[in-house]
């Protein structure tokens, strides 16, 4: 079963330098000289604010309470661990060439037939076809940079405390009891994604709607609450990757739903597709639980750059899935996996953009205004692609 949450959450070239190290150390690590990594990484465990805001699910209620307050903040320590360190996937994709809708509040669909978007593909047939595999332990994040070098997605991994494994099982067999228990309709099962139930939970707008509201449920209201209150999944599903790796855009996400609270009441293999309505330049986490090898099934394609990466269980994964033609590869008979998705439709931001009015109402009360937007959404994409960030631009800060 995958269950997609569209609430938001608060949630190279081979020689590179090491930013305050006086030698250059290349990213093969049985080559790493890292004798003055571990220096600079005492230097951090001493100062104050040696939190590792990746790991926060392990610093208690007061660091919470700040997140919730204040939204991800990576400090110095998060930075080095996670940016400096990490090894990123080099692509040919140009970033702003994908596939946005006038006004980048949804992206164009894919216009290629069921059939073809619907066949499945084995690990085999992917490499055969000219994919680049990208291995993956699942734990140290790795950023997917274009030929910009601005990262457009995210390898996001999860923390090394062996707790959020344990958590990433309990959240699995959550919702795979949940599932078991339930009975679906037959639209629920049979989707552009794929043949598997799949639910969405939270607040939505577009198709119509006058105003942002909860989705309704019906009979699965009391199951999707109870996975929802799930100790584990809460903890799952609030890896502070997002800020760390996009801040710009990340901000761009707290300003839009700061100004929206308080205004609503609120086994699988999927084929390939856009999740459409997202963002465009937003990203979706994508949260893969389960009972599988990664090493043969589970991957995510990646089709616009045709790419498979390992996906283990446990492990987030950060992409622009608005304008992404993605899908994975079936597990091993006898395997088993989930997804948790957490996504912003963008029709929510177009939403807060116009003053809380629909596009109609928008136009009638404010005909200058109106107009101006208009204007504005010429040139939105580019100003979304924009927000994307460099490894030069992250480790400024260190």
């Amino acid at each position: 079963m995958q269950v997609s949450s569209c609430s938001p959450s608060y949630t190279m070239a081979p020689q590179w330098k090491v930013r305050g190290c006086s030698q250059e150390v290349s990213v093969l690590r049985s080559q790493f000289n890292i004798a003055p990594l571990v220096q600079r990484a005492v230097e951090l465990d001493n100062t104050t604010a040696a939190v590792d805001d990746l790991e926060i699910t392990t610093h208690g209620v007061a660091a919470a309470a700040r997140i919730a307050k204040e939204g991800h903040a990576p400090t110095e320590r998060t930075i080095f661990e996670h940016v400096q360190l990490s090894t990123p996937v080099e692509t040919t994709l140009h970033a702003e060439s994908l596939p946005s809708a006038l006004g980048a509040y949804s992206a164009l669909r894919l216009r290629e037939s069921a059939k073809v978007r619907e066949k499945e593909y084995s690990l085999k047939e992917l490499l055969n076809g000219g994919f680049r595999l990208v291995e993956w332990d699942g734990i140290d994040p790795r950023p997917l940079v274009d030929d910009r070098g601005l990262i457009y997605a995210v390898l996001a991994g999860r923390p090394y405390d062996s707790s959020y494994a344990k958590d990433a099982t309990i959240s699995y067999e959550a919702i795979g009891q949940a599932g078991e228990r339930t009975a679906f309709h037959h639209s629920e099962t049979k989707h552009r994604r794929g043949n598997f139930p799949a639910l969405a939970v939270g607040i939505l707008y577009g198709n119509g709607q006058g105003f942002v509201k909860c989705l309704n449920l019906g009979v699965h209201t009391d199951m999707m609450d109870d996975i929802l209150k799930n100790d584990s999944i809460k903890i799952e599903s609030r890896l502070g990757a997002f800020s760390v790796w996009a801040p710009r855009l990340y901000q761009h996400y707290r300003m839009h739903m700061e100004k929206l609270e308080g205004r609503t009441s609120i086994t699988l293999c999927t084929f390939k597709h856009h999740d459409s309505l997202n963002l465009p330049f937003g990203w979706c986490a994508i949260l893969a639980l389960g009972k599988f090898d990664p090493t043969l099934g589970g991957h995510l394609i990646l089709w616009d750059t045709k790419t498979v990466i390992e996906f283990p269980p446990g492990s987030t994964i950060l992409i622009p899935s608005s304008t992404m033609s993605h899908s994975n590869v079936a597990v091993q008979e006898r395997e088993s996996r989930v997804s948790f998705t957490q996504y912003t439709a963008g029709g929510i931001f177009r939403y807060v953009d116009n003053d809380f009015r629909t596009e109609k109402e928008f136009e009638a009360e404010d005909k200058n205004g109106y107009e101006a937007m208009c204007e504005l959404k010429k040139t939105r994409w580019k100003m979304g692609v924009g927000l994307f960030s460099s490894m030069d631009e992250l480790l400024g800060s260190i």
